[in-house]
């Protein structure tokens, strides 16, 4: 039907939208009048996807402004035998490292951070280590309560 479809849009240097020269962009026809074409995805210049979002901030930047999850991953490996079936996150050397980060909204407060240790923390902290944990973890399993500023 005419009311649907895909594109996809390769920008050269010599597009007059300087931030998307050289941008990969993928479109979807809605349908709608007011907005007939939502972007989709964005390859940039730099190796950037993005998701939902036209500028994508790092290497993979999902944006979403519905409700719903912003992204799943899922593993529907059955293989009993294979060990590597889940999520793999390699980074971080020490503990001013964010291996994981969960933050509020905008961006202010980590509410989760596992840094290059391993120590987990819940709460409100630092974004650059420190701050106060309500729940620290220490690689040990260790379980520390209250204001540690860090695992001992």
């Amino acid at each position: 039907p005419g009311d649907q479809g895909w594109t996809i849009n390769a920008y050269g240097p010599q597009y007059n939208v300087p931030e998307a020269r050289n941008d990969l962009i993928f479109y979807r026809y809605n349908g709608d009048q007011a907005i007939p074409w939502i972007q989709t995805l964005a390859l940039d210049s730099s190796g950037n996807v993005g998701l939902g979002i036209s500028s994508p901030g790092a290497q993979l930047h999902v944006n979403k402004n519905t409700a719903g999850w912003a992204g799943i991953i899922e593993n529907t490996n059955t293989l009993a035998s294979d060990t590597n079936s889940g999520l793999l996150i390699k980074a971080g050397e020490d503990s001013f490292d964010a291996v994981l980060s969960v933050q509020d909204k905008t961006g202010s407060s980590t509410l989760l951070k596992v840094d290059g240790l391993g120590d987990v923390k819940i709460g409100s902290l630092a974004l650059a280590g420190g701050g106060n944990a309500l729940v620290c973890v220490a690689p040990d399993g260790t379980l520390y309560r209250g204001t540690a500023t860090s695992c001992p």
